[in-house]
């Protein structure tokens, strides 16, 4: 296997540790020389995320918990782009002849076919994950012997994958064949072949020898064709035509491959280079070019800033696509798109999971948008344009198509495309960079939206200067609303390019309000916008979830706990508002809930949930049946643990030093225990979530340990550059078995800075990572590192959990009981029987909050009139026949929010509905949009018996609702409440004389997202 290729681009983010690892692919790894077993196992898991259709993540979204769809778009529009250009290389390389208009034809001819062999050649075929629709729909088309586009859209994924994760080691080999296989098969390239073998061969009577092999069945054909000359070619198929073709290229390939050439089918020896007519080539300027990109040879890139002017001009005969920068502007557009795109996806993918899908959109870079790096560069001294447009300003076609052509010149002399990558100038990978983390929103289109936001408005003038030949524009911007006014200027060829560039100049500073300024061009406006940006927080927590996904306040760097960024960013904030400037103690307080926010968001417990659903589906099925379990213990091996860590979810207060929780736990066990204790743990101290779980996972070894007869533990503690690490041992027992047990896993998930290994049979390894929080932190770190508020949905759920392991273990010690007589056994039985009743409403009740717990962080778009239509229409077929459903008026409307958490809304009032109209009724669903407000109003009426004014107060002071129905534990509406909170909307009762009324609050959809839905 080859060895790795180096990449400049930040690796894939770290995925659950619960997502499996693929750990052999025969096809992939012979195609890319690199051995699965090999990669980190980061890049494995990735592969497995790779291999999934939207429709399977959509079906699986426990077991892929917080995997966006917007990540397998990326991956295949990197495999899309990956191809196109390493297949336009193919082309270029096997027919250097063609021009322009015949590169694109051919591109366009053969890419599908080249898409259709590569699903074929990686075996996507058995390796894609499918929904289950998509596999039934699937199936039927193979069966048909149809195309099936979603092994297409998997096998693009993989290609990205294979790109970003194993720099795309290999791939330039594996588009190459595929293209010779492609180009072979097509039946336009067949007689494109064998008329050009004619022509050739018209005066030396070609003589074609056909023989058959094999049964009927499996026939084969040898065709050998050979010419008066005695030259030959030789060729089998399983078709007469085939063969022939065959014998013909095979005849050209090895006697006349100047024929081929121009063909754009790759020849099998050398090939004749095409001459080009005698004009000077370069000069020293090209050199130094080439240096830059530590080319070698120079004269691409004097091709490359040779317009077809100059060609005209200069040049006896030469033709002006052949021998100016066409053809390599023409692959530059391809290897632009593939490098940004990769640039795109990897900054991306490198911090979360859950993509903003403004930013995940395919990334084309403008012409106007190249200048810059055409200036940087300094291409404008070395281009060669004709006497016309010398002395003249050069049109952003002419500049952008030399920048281009210049890459091109670079990715011919490369290996491949990573390697190409890292040789690039740092304009060139500045630029990249820059372009890969911003929207494609006109900079016009931003402003506007931040002005909505932020509320400040916006007025403009402008100008006209120069000639009609050479006109500038020049806009003035002036910004009210702020604390002092603001003004910028731009200008342009046209009037709305100066409008682009005085936003741009506006949105510079305002980047600052992201993870994405390096620095501050304009300090004042900076501050203006910071001070806004607090100010307007309390009262916008309907644009919370949205500002999260874009990286405000550096919202991002958290949500990846990458603290050392957020530190230099803080840093930052600070120097601009002032190190005297504080916001409000609102203002404060709002922070932090925001920031908890984000901190809570990518601690998605995949294995909490997911162990949560095998508890209740194990419990629901015992309440079901006719007879009691025989046993309890599997129920209790997952309770216990569960419990546990959803304690741990809830830990909150003061932090508290390593040493003392050791300590601690020395005196909880001195009666069971003899411990031998060596520590060094001065300086350590974690916050009150890491000492929880800390606490617990040692209380689990002494749970392992005292079952021995002579309990005996050593304890050893050291500090680290960032925690601590305390290692148990104990050598009559085999500690090592705990790491990857249920508990520890548990544990380790509800506290990230915890880390659990095993560095021997006997000894089990806790690493615990320093608080971030500090007496002297600033007004921004405090926020940041401070306690965020409580979760109540989270707190009823460790209640119920707490309920639940109570009745199985009622039903556990009463079906275990000693019974002597027939009526003890039986009255045992009795017991043991209530508590699996009792144990059985509450799993139902778990299972509806499962439901909800996943559902709540779901975050996108729904067209409201388009999901309403359908989603009463499924009511009406589901619901008895005694409830009738009253659909609403359907208008325009984009909600912001997933329609999945929009439906778990609705299932759960709608079912409630239904249990409190036994007897028949109604159930009324209207809607209103007021984009003044930017809000969605949703109203659902039934005909129940109302809502009875303790379950009001209870909501409303974020209590668990009592019910009088038998499975009810009032989760459902803090559930419901919950999802509406974290997409930025709320949920509020509405007195009616008769049933119940909700009032549902979401966000709309704004500009950008309604853009992304179109």
């Amino acid at each position: 296997m080859s060895q790795q290729v180096h990449s400049s681009l930040p690796r894939l983010v770290a995925l659950p540790t619960t997502i499996p690892e693929l750990l052999e692919w025969p096809e992939l790894e012979h195609a890319a020389g690199r051995a699965l077993k090999e990669l980190p196992a980061r890049e494995r898991q990735w592969l497995t995320i790779a291999t999934l259709h939207s429709s399977a993540l959509y079906e699986n979204k426990n077991s892929y918990p917080n995997i966006s769809p917007v990540c397998l778009t990326l991956l295949e529009r990197v495999g899309a782009a990956t191809i196109e250009v390493e297949l336009r290389r193919a082309i270029a390389k096997a027919a250097p002849n063609f021009d322009l208009k015949r590169t694109h034809e051919q591109v366009r001819r053969i890419n599908p076919t080249v898409r259709e062999l590569a699903t074929l050649a990686l075996g996507i075929r058995g390796r894609a994950g499918l929904g289950r629709g998509e596999a039934a729909q699937a199936a039927g088309m193979v069966a048909r012997g149809l195309k099936v586009r979603a092994f297409e859209n998997v096998a693009l994924q993989v290609v990205g994958w294979w790109s970003l994760a194993l720099s795309g080691a290999g791939l330039r080999t594996f588009v190459e064949a595929l293209y010779a296989q492609a180009a072979s098969s097509l039946g336009a390239a067949i007689e494109d072949v064998r008329l050009r073998f004619q022509q050739h061969t018209a005066g030396l009577a070609p003589a074609f020898d056909i023989t058959s092999s094999g049964p009927d069945h499996d026939l084969v054909f040898v065709v050998t064709v050979t010419t008066r000359d005695g030259r030959t070619g030789k060729a089998e198929a399983r078709s007469k035509k085939e063969a022939q073709r065959l014998a013909c290229h095979d005849y050209l390939s090895r006697h006349a491959p100047h024929i081929l050439a121009d063909t754009g089918v790759p020849v099998k020896g050398p090939r004749q280079i095409a001459r080009r007519p005698e004009y000077p080539v370069t000069d020293e300027r090209y050199v130094t070019l080439a240096d830059r990109f530590h080319c070698r040879n120079s004269e691409p890139f004097t091709r490359a800033l040779t317009h077809r002017s100059w060609t005209y001009e200069n040049v006896v005969g030469g033709d002006v696509e052949r021998h100016s920068n066409a053809l390599l502007a023409s692959l530059g557009s391809s290897v632009l798109t593939a490098t940004a795109m990769r640039h795109r996806a990897a900054i991306l993918l490198s911090q979360t999971t859950d993509p903003d899908p403004e930013v995940a959109v395919a990334l084309t870079i403008p012409d106007a948008a190249l200048r810059s790096l055409f200036e940087d560069l300094g291409l404008r001294r070395l281009a060669r344009v004709g006497a016309g447009l010398r002395g003249q300003p050069l049109t952003d076609e002419i500049v952008a198509s030399m920048v281009r052509a210049t890459l091109a010149a670079s990715h011919l002399q490369w290996p491949d495309h990573a390697t190409f990558e890292t040789k690039l100038p740092d304009e060139v990978s500045r630029f990249l960079v820059r372009k890969a983390s911003i929207s494609l929103l006109s900079p016009i289109t931003r402003l506007e939206q931040l002005a909505a936001e932020l509320h400040f408005e916006l007025d403009e003038k402008d100008k006209r200067e120069g000639p009609d030949h050479n006109t500038t524009f020049r806009v003035r911007m002036n910004v009210r609303g702020l604390a002092q006014p603001i003004a910028v200027e731009g200008a342009g060829a046209s009037r709305t390019a100066a409008r682009q560039a005085a936003a741009a100049d506006f949105l510079a500073s305002a980047d600052v309000l992201t993870d994405r300024s390096a620095d501050v061009p304009d300090a004042s406006i900076a501050r203006l916008l910071l001070v806004r940006q607090l100010e307007v927080l309390p009262a916008s927590r309907a644009r919370w979830p949205r500002w999260q996904r874009l990286g405000r306040l550096g919202a991002h760097m958290l949500a990846r706990e990458d603290f050392e960024s957020f530190g230099r960013w803080a840093a930052r904030v600070l120097e601009v508002t002032g190190s005297r400037w504080r916001p409000d103690p609102a203002v404060e307080a709002s922070l932090t809930d925001y920031f908890g926010q984000v901190l809570q968001a990518p601690h998605a417990r995949a294995l909490f949930t997911a162990t949560l659903t095998e508890v209740t589906d194990w419990i629901a099925e015992a309440g079901r049946s006719d007879e009691l379990p025989t046993s309890f213990d599997e129920p209790m091996r997952r309770l216990v643990p569960l419990s546990a860590a959803q304690s741990v979810w809830l830990s909150s207060g003061e932090d508290q030093a390593v040493r003392q929780i050791i300590d601690d736990w020395i005196l909880l066990n001195r009666r069971r225990l003899n411990a031998e204790c060596d520590v060094a743990l001065d300086g350590a101290v974690v916050d009150a979530r890491t000492t929880s779980a800390l606490l617990k996972a040692l209380q689990d070894c002494a749970d392992h340990v005292s079952r021995l007869d002579q309990p005996h533990v050593s304890v050893r503690g050291r500090t680290t550059a960032d925690g601590a690490t305390v290692v148990v041992g104990c050598v009559g027992s085999v500690l090592s078995a705990l790491r990857s047990s249920l508990m520890m896993r548990l544990l380790g998930e509800s506290s990230r800075r915890l880390v659990v290994d095993a560095p021997d049979a006997h000894s089990i390894e806790l690493r615990v990572k320093n608080s971030l929080r500090s007496s002297n932190a600033d007004w921004l770190t405090a926020a940041a590192y401070g306690e965020p508020a409580a979760d109540d949905y989270d707190a009823e759920l460790a209640r119920l959990i707490h309920d639940l392991k109570n009745e199985v273990t009622g039903a556990k010690v009463a079906s275990e009981r000693n019974a002597g007589t027939r009526t003890e056994r039986l009255e045992a039985q009795l017991a043991s029987s209530r508590h699996v009743d009792a144990a059985a409403a509450l799993a139902s009740r778990l299972r509806d909050a499962d439901m909800l717990y996943a559902a709540a962080d779901l975050v996108g778009s729904t067209d409201v009139a388009a999901f309403m239509q359908g989603y009463v229409s499924d009511l009406m077929r589901q619901l008895p026949t005694h409830i009738r459903v009253v659909p609403p008026t359907l208008v325009p409307a984009v909600a912001a929010v997933d329609q999945r958490a929009l439906r778990a809304v609705l299932d759960n009032l709608v079912k409630n509905a239904e249990q409190a109209m036994s007897a028949g009724g109604e159930i009324t669903f209207e809607y209103t949009a007021s984009p003044a407000d930017d809000v969605l109003l949703i109203d659902i009426a039934d005909t129940g018996d109302g809502i009875p004014v303790a379950v009001i107060e209870a909501l409303a002071a974020g209590k668990p609702v009592s019910s009088s129905k038998r499975e009810g534990s009032g989760l459902g509406l803090l559930g419901v409440r919950r999802i509406l909170r974290r997409a930025g909307g709320d949920l509020e009762s509405v007195p009616r004389a008769r049933g119940t009324g909700w009032l549902i609050t979401l966000p709309l959809a704004t500009a950008t997202e309604l853009t992304e839905a179109a």
